[in-house]
């Protein structure tokens, strides 16, 4: 007998009716809508490095994964500005939470805009955060350190990638000094940790 469930699914709603009808709690690793434990990982690397996120300008290159629409959420209400490329030109897309990020952004004066070219992205961001593309999409996503570099005039600047890493990033920016990569990754056991403490500090069993 379990005294708490993580769940990752495809589904969103399959989790909700899972955990409508559960005993115990269930948490969300990662579904369609989001990558919960993810994004949080990578916040808690984001402090690490710069005391907090609020005022801090990020920038997101890659799919429209769910991590994606925990960012549009996460960002505003912890007061940082987000901008992100998840789309080629021929192909718009619109996130599943792009609005609430609106919404949220509007509440708490912060910014977020989507991009149709990764330089505006890059510029003056504090953190890049970029994730695995298609094969035929390489070219509109890729990113070398020096990109990152030359639109950016803020210091420092750090990276990560969500992963699995494709040919979308070079060596030198994956293994970059300014790379938290690992960081993010290494995050992940606390977070949840967190989560479950969080979740059944109030129960009985």
């Amino acid at each position: 007998m379990a005294d708490a469930i993580f769940v990752s699914t495809t589904t969103h709603t399959c989790l909700q009716r899972f955990a409508d009808q559960a005993t115990v709690p269930v948490l969300c690793m990662a579904s369609r809508t989001h990558a919960s434990i993810q994004a949080l990982s990578t916040v808690m690397a984001i402090i690490e490095e710069y005391g907090l996120m609020r005022g801090l300008n990020i920038g997101y290159i890659g799919p429209p994964h769910p991590v994606l629409n925990s960012y549009l959420l996460l960002c505003p209400m912890l007061g940082a500005n987000f901008k992100f490329k998840c789309c080629c030109q021929k192909q718009p897309v619109s996130p599943l939470l792009y609005k609430a990020g609106e919404n949220l952004c509007s509440e708490t004066h912060t910014h977020l805009e989507a991009c149709a070219d990764k330089r505006v992205v890059l510029r003056n961001c504090h953190v890049v955060i970029s994730g695995p593309e298609k094969p035929e999409k390489l070219e509109e996503f890729r990113l070398h350190a020096d990109d990152i570099e030359r639109e950016n005039l803020l210091r420092p600047w750090i990276f990560m990638h969500t992963c699995p890493r494709g040919k979308e990033v070079d060596d030198r920016l994956f293994f970059h000094i300014n790379s938290r990569t690992f960081t993010v990754f290494e995050n992940f056991q606390y977070i949840a940790a967190a989560l479950l403490a969080f979740t059944i500090k109030n129960m009985r069993f």
